[in-house]
């Protein structure tokens, strides 16, 4: 939306009316493609989750960067799609290998780990939401970039603590 709005029609010097929204709109859909699981849901059966995990935070994490390596956005017209498309990465990510792990880490009960990661999400949107009238530009750019860094260990330390909690059982029966 804010993209949109504000910095597509600028930087593509797009008229006025109907217009942006069509061409954003279409940026939007191409960046949509990366959802289709023949992109990613191929990748993760060759290399794991775990990988895809780090390329959806360097995904969100480039988004950040930009901000403040390359003083986002001015003047960058038709690179402002490498905005879209780290956001599309990143989300297809989100929206597919997320779940999987949720269904990995919590295999005898999918409906509370899910619910678990519907609750998340929805209080990450209201947060952003609520904050976005207070918090601007570079410091919703490095709690993004933050978040996105974090990302790779909080799910290493997370598969770390269900691989000790599995081989806790077996260590007893064997004592």
């Amino acid at each position: 939306g804010l993209i949109a709005m504000l910095l597509m029609t600028k930087a593509l010097d797009l008229p006025a009316g109907g217009a942006p929204a069509k061409c954003t709109n279409r940026f939007q859909a191409a960046a949509a493609l990366w959802k289709d699981p023949v992109v990613y849901g191929e990748v993760a059966v060759l290399i794991g989750k775990g990988p895809l995990v780090v390329v959806g935070a360097i995904s969100f994490a480039g988004i950040g960067s930009c901000f403040f390596l390359l003083s986002c956005c001015e003047g960058w017209h038709w690179w402002l799609l490498v905005l879209y498309t780290f956001q599309g990465s990143g989300r297809a990510i989100y929206e597919s290998t997320n779940k999987g792990i949720f269904a990995d880490l919590f295999p005898n009960d999918s409906v509370g780990a899910f619910s678990n990661c519907m609750l998340q999400s929805s209080l990450a949107f209201a947060l952003c939401f609520f904050l976005s009238d207070v918090l601007k530009g570079p410091v919703l750019a490095a709690i993004a970039l933050s978040l996105a860094l974090a990302t790779p260990l909080g799910y290493f330390v997370a598969i770390q603590r269900r691989s000790t909690l599995e081989r806790r059982p077996l260590a007893e029966n064997a004592a």
